[in-house]
């Protein structure tokens, strides 16, 4: 019986996944507060779209794909075929978040394809990892 060496690939995705989560959900208080009319911080108001980004685009993604490369691994046991795609998985996705962070100054359309585009990419990377690795 063999087994594989756990590889730390799924931890720098699960630590910002959990950092975003809080940071959004700070946001969605936020914003829950502004709905029932206390208007704590009024600065906030331009940023309370980007709860639906930090949680789904964010929190969701990166934890999904944190914890397939944790388990996924595991289940066929094999060791992960190229941990430099995994992490630029991470950087693709953490490059759209941050991007999303701009869109919200500047509503360009380039700039829209850009951030969906970076991501539709990082999540190719982690499909093709498991699909033909």
């Amino acid at each position: 019986m063999s087994f594989v060496n756990t590889s730390p690939v799924s931890r720098p995705f699960v630590i910002s996944a959990v950092v975003l989560l809080f940071i959004g959900s700070g946001i969605g208080a936020f914003w829950a507060m502004s709905i029932n009319g206390i208007h704590v911080f009024s600065e906030l108001v331009p940023f309370l779209s980007l709860h639906r980004t930090l949680q789904l685009d964010g929190f969701l993604t990166l934890l999904i794909m944190g914890v397939g490369y944790m388990i996924i691994p595991r289940f066929r046991n094999v060791l992960l075929p190229k941990k430099k795609m995994a992490y630029s998985s991470y950087l693709l996705v953490i490059a759209s978040i941050a991007l999303s962070f701009g869109y919200q100054f500047n509503s360009n359309q380039v700039l829209f394809w850009l951030i969906h585009g970076l991501h539709l990419v990082s999540e190719s990377l982690f499909s093709s990892q498991f699909l033909y690795g």
